[in-house]
């Protein structure tokens, strides 16, 4: 009977599955980043703090050596080029996290207790406003404030009565906070060894409205210290601190892929022909057959809205027929992906199917730039979340079949 017991552990042992240790202990997205442009740090300065884009500018904060003073920095949003001077406001701190009003064209920068409000342009001082506890985080929009502290974030409205909190993540060197649609970003920094992630890597933990944590972006050590994350539109820029003490701001580069788009009509006519153009002109001719057509897949390479015309030619007894496209392609920034939704007038075509290949191109975002090169492009979960086989079970599946051959042999009668 003892043997028999010890043989059962064993195979209690054996099938328990095995723990793997990744990079990070959560679900996480890895992200690569793409320099903008590098930040002149002005003589005397250790390194860049605070970030924040308005209406015309990035504006980045530095900090002095021994601590005393805070400059601001204007840079073109277009031309990504230094505009005069730097502007020293002692009351600043380190200006950690700054936000932005659109409706007022004001700068709000978070410090201990108190928010110094800047003209956007100037950055003279408007306003102060008291805070009932130390803040080291501040977005808003036109309804709200929000404020976060080494352990919280806060929501306010905008007579700063507190509508709700959420526990947000207190490990690692904490940055500011970004909200942008329905989601916070949350700027984190892994300053030592020890952890679940590699010592100098950054972290962006995403939460929903109502606290959840929905998302984590990874981004390996090699970019320096990650101090803010601030949106443009929908395109998310960080501010790193070089290593080697050169600061830069980054854009994310994200996974994309392309469609096929077939378009089977009724048609018998083995003549016919379409032709599919955007608003520049002729991208591609095609000759149908049995019916069906598929235009070669294009790349697009930003967010934004395109229009196309598809026109069939059949005989030259028949009426063209005339198809209108309208794609819209966002960027999800949670996912990191390109996201498309396309709008078709079918008159005239009985069906119309999107195919997603297989192909999978990596793409970075390009402020500014455009291509007539654009059709379809679908969307692909990222490797690091996507569904792996679980090798885990494989023990499982192997104990049961030792089981399976013992009884067989009737093994355990015999002990």
């Amino acid at each position: 009977m003892n043997r028999i017991k010890k043989i059962i552990v064993m195979l209690c042992l054996f099938l328990l599955p095995s723990v793997v240790n990744a990079v990070g202990s959560e679900t996480h997205l890895e992200v690569e980043y793409k320099k903008i442009f590098n930040i002149d740090i002005p003589d005397g300065y250790i390194g860049v703090q605070g970030m924040i884009i308005t209406k015309d500018f990035f504006v980045v904060a530095v900090i002095k050596s021994d601590n005393t003073e805070t400059a601001l920095l204007k840079y073109d949003k277009n031309t990504f080029k230094a505009i005069g001077e730097p502007v020293v406001n002692n009351k600043l701190g380190h200006a950690n996290d700054m936000a932005y009003s659109k409706e007022k064209d004001e700068i709000y920068v978070v410090e201990k207790n108190q928010i110094i409000v800047l003209d956007s342009a100037s950055f003279l001082e408007k306003n102060i406003i008291d805070l009932p506890f130390e803040c080291e985080g501040i977005d808003l929009d036109k309804d709200h404030y929000y404020l976060k502290d080494a352990k919280s974030l806060y929501v306010f409205d905008k007579d700063f009565q507190q509508l709700y909190t959420f526990s947000i993540e207190v490990e690692y060197s904490r940055q500011g906070i970004s909200k942008h649609g329905d989601y916070f970003y949350h700027s984190l920094f892994v300053p030592y060894e020890g952890s679940s992630w590699e010592k100098g890597s950054s972290l962006v933990r995403i939460y929903d409205l109502n606290g959840k944590l929905t998302n984590t972006h990874y981004t390996t050590a090699g970019y320096g210290e990650l101090q803010a994350t601030e949106f443009d539109e929908d395109i998310p820029y960080l501010l790193f601190q070089g290593e080697n003490g050169q600061s830069a701001i980054y854009t994310p580069k994200y996974l994309t892929t392309s469609n096929f788009i077939e378009v089977t009509d009724t048609t018998e006519d083995t003549n016919a022909s379409a032709i599919l153009a955007d608003e520049a002109g002729t991208i591609e001719k095609i000759t149908v057959r049995d019916g069906k057509y598929s235009f070669s897949p294009i790349l697009y390479i930003e967010p934004g809205n395109y229009k196309y015309t598809i026109t069939k030619f059949e005989s030259e007894f028949s009426q063209d027929i005339i198809i209108h496209a309208a794609v819209e392609v966002s960027y999800n920034v949670v996912k990191n992906i390109l996201e498309t939704s396309v709008i078709y007038d079918q008159e005239g075509f009985t069906e119309i199917v999107e195919k997603i290949p297989d192909e999978v191109i990596e793409t970075p975002i390009n402020p500014g730039e455009s291509s007539n090169e654009l059709l379809e492009q679908g969307t692909v979960e990222n490797p690091q979340t996507g569904n792996y086989f679980p090798f885990y079970i494989l023990p499982i599946i192997l104990g049961a079949g030792l089981v399976f051959v013992l009884f067989k042999r009737k093994f355990f009668f015999k002990l």
